[in-house]
């Protein structure tokens, strides 16, 4: 390629001067089309040189480190075979596949908790950068796609991740452990603390449950915002049982 640089300045400055004595009508024009062409096709012949020369490097499709290399010095490298894996830490994407029922609560842009088994102090709010549009036959879920900032390094690629998505909302829900929750024939009760000739007793209260979730349970109706609920000693008490309130 060096060879062919020297070669080309000399047809440069042939062709220049050329140039200006055509320019001036002064030589022949077989003479200056010559010098012109000779140009040409070195500059051509350069860059196809220097273009088989990039070949000879390997160039990744991504910045990052060399985690493996899978070949050893002096084998032959082929399209096609791996050579090594490269790996950017820097922006990580975060696949998850979800029921097919949560499809109409699912949509980009929505935000969802990030968290991970191995970094338990680690939580983030993310928004959902792509939704599958086809719905997987065999199990029945489509893709979501996440993507985070890593900067420090610290996750890394395949490490589990829970994704929590808020499919439902409602700030005036009443809220009770779902373990205080008991059932006869006529449905699912919780017991309540009333005042009955002055004492405080156990009454029990007939409810109709709602969604759960994190061992809690919506209460849709029979209790009341204030109703004291009883929480410890649940299983030790009857209806009219007196409790003392700690």
């Amino acid at each position: 390629i060096q060879e062919l640089k020297t070669q080309l300045n000399l047809a440069n400055t042939l062709y220049e001067k050329q140039k200006q004595l055509w320019d001036k009508n002064i030589g022949s024009e077989v003479q200056y089309l010559q010098a012109k062409n000779n140009k040409e096709a070195l500059e051509n012949k350069l860059q196809t040189l220097e273009a088989q020369l990039d070949m000879a490097f390997v160039k990744s499709p991504i910045e990052g480190i060399i985690d493996a290399i899978f070949i050893e010095e002096g084998e032959l490298a082929m399209p096609g075979l791996q050579l090594m894996q490269v790996v950017n830490l820097n922006k990580l994407k975060i696949y998850s596949n979800v029921s097919e029922k949560y499809l109409p609560l699912i949509n980009k842009g929505d935000m969802v908790e990030l968290t991970f088994p191995t970094f338990p102090a680690i939580t983030m709010d993310v928004a959902v950068e792509r939704t599958g549009n086809v719905v997987n036959l065999g199990n029945r879920t489509f893709p979501v796609e996440l993507r985070i900032d890593n900067i420090d390094g610290k996750l890394k690629p395949n490490l589990l991740a829970l994704i929590t998505f808020h499919d439902f909302n409602d700030n005036n829900a009443l809220i009770v452990p779902s373990i205080i929750i008991k059932e006869d024939i006529k449905g699912a009760y919780v017991y309540i603390v009333k005042e009955v000739e002055g004492k405080k007793t156990a009454k029990k209260i007939y409810i109709t449950s709602g969604m759960s979730y994190n061992d809690e349970t919506m209460v849709l109706s029979g209790l009341n915002a204030g109703d004291k609920v009883i929480t410890e000693g649940y299983s030790l008490v009857t209806d009219g049982t007196e409790v003392k309130i700690i």
